[in-house]
């Protein structure tokens, strides 16, 4: 989803794939109680420039790409192609309450929901399943002198049969470091990530992880993550380090079942509060 080049200095810059719903340059703005379906890109997109959006109670689905897409990416890969974002920008997003489902027809690397190089964005109560690749991808600071993604959440979501054709993801993926406050993922609901046809290697008939940590390389660091009181099960494996570990992350009365499914009471517990809420619930 990014143009590159072979040129000494970037001609082009990273980029998404277009979206069929845009908020470029836009403030306070929400696009709420709608729907997007049967498009070639992206569902919606808060691009540069934007702060302060609300995008709830939507149904998007049929996509030839991932669901919504929320601030930019400054990795290893894009690093000289990506602009740094400014402080005003990618910030005070609510994403909530929207039913996620059938993207990634086209681009089989399509998320539910990304959100990269943001500050106060709450990712809260959607409802996110079927999808060509991981369910929610939350993405921090791999460039150290820019420390700018922080003060996140992502919460109370209901995750589930993602992951259904490429490989390499999750659930919830995060990768590096946030900073100042960091992110807080709470309360999520995972399970029923199955095996897909281009898995070679599939653990039973659960194929991915629930929740996926990535540095990348042990320097960047995967830190600053609070993990509570998030339910996984019926997964490939409930969690999955790639170049670090538990440490410098606060794990705080998670339920990882590695085989068979959680106790009624825990289920019905967290089933009740995961997902969309009771009134967007009755209205979808």
């Amino acid at each position: 989803q990014w143009i590159s080049g072979n040129q000494p200095e970037p001609w082009v810059k990273f980029h998404w794939i277009d979206a069929a719903v845009q908020f470029q340059y836009a403030r306070s703005c929400s696009f709420t109680g709608g729907e997007v379906a049967h498009a070639g890109g992206i569902g919606v997109g808060l691009l540069r420039g934007a702060a302060g959006i609300v995008i709830e109670g939507n149904r998007i689905h049929d996509l030839g790409g991932g669901g919504i897409v929320a601030g930019g990416i400054r990795n290893r890969d894009t690093l000289k192609w990506a602009d740094p974002g400014d402080k005003e920008e990618y910030k005070d997003f609510r994403i909530a309450n929207n039913r996620i489902h059938d993207c990634g027809a086209d681009y089989f690397g399509s998320i539910g929901i990304f959100v990269g190089l943001t500050q106060h964005a709450v990712v809260a109560h959607n409802l996110i399943h079927d999808i060509s690749y991981s369910g929610i991808v939350l993405s921090g600071n791999e460039d150290k002198t820019l420390p700018f993604a922080g003060d996140n959440a992502v919460e109370y979501n209901h995750i589930h049969h993602v992951m259904k054709t490429a490989v390499d993801g999750a659930g919830i993926y995060v990768s590096f470091p946030q900073a100042r406050s960091g992110a807080a993922i709470r309360g999520n609901l995972i399970h029923d990530l199955r095996h897909n046809p281009f898995n070679s290697r599939p653990q039973g008939p659960y194929s991915s992880p629930g929740i996926y940590l990535d540095a990348v390389r042990p320097e960047y660091g995967c830190r600053g993550y609070r993990f509570e009181k998030n339910v996984v099960y019926r997964t490939g494996t409930p969690l999955f380090f790639c170049a670090c570990g538990r440490e410098g992350n606060v794990w705080l009365d998670n339920v990882f079942q590695t085989e068979g499914d959680p106790p009624r009471e825990v289920l019905e517990a967290i089933e009740a509060k995961a997902g969309l809420e009771p009134a967007y619930r009755r209205s979808r």
